[in-house]
């Protein structure tokens, strides 16, 4: 048997155990709610040519007047739907910090001018009737 003395861990210190230090936590993606904000605010944007295609198609079907305003209210209610899914999605991407900030801002301002036109859109309607 030999006399040495036990072995401490370095950096042990009287009644402490050493501190480990491990590496963070490897961050896959993290930019989910950025891009989907992106792709919903994309979907928000091709509304536009939506409406054309429907008015159009519309008009050269002589539909009555009533029906298409029915139709541009429904693709201007999925045109508002759009808008503020992605709102909500860039707001909840910037809210968790993700990465892909730029792309959650792209698509928050993409949210918040399509919404802004829709209020525009229905105001103007509004002041007209009278």
């Amino acid at each position: 048997m030999s006399d040495a003395a036990p072995q401490h861990p370095p950096h042990a210190t009287a009644g402490r155990p050493p501190q480990q230090y491990a590496p963070p936590p490897a961050r896959r993606g993290g930019r989910t709610f950025a891009i989907l904000a992106l792709v919903v605010a994309g979907l928000e944007v091709l509304t536009g040519p939506l409406m054309v295609l429907v008015l159009s198609g519309a008009i050269r079907a002589d539909l009555d007047p009533s029906g298409i305003g029915l139709l541009s209210g429904g693709v201007g209610a999925l045109s508002a739907v759009l808008g503020a899914v992605a709102a909500a999605l860039a707001i909840v991407s910037i809210l968790r910090r993700e990465p892909a900030r730029v792309l959650a801002g792209i698509a928050l301002g993409i949210a918040i001018s399509a919404l802004a036109s829709l209020i525009a859109s229905a105001l103007q309607v509004v002041l007209f009737s009278f």
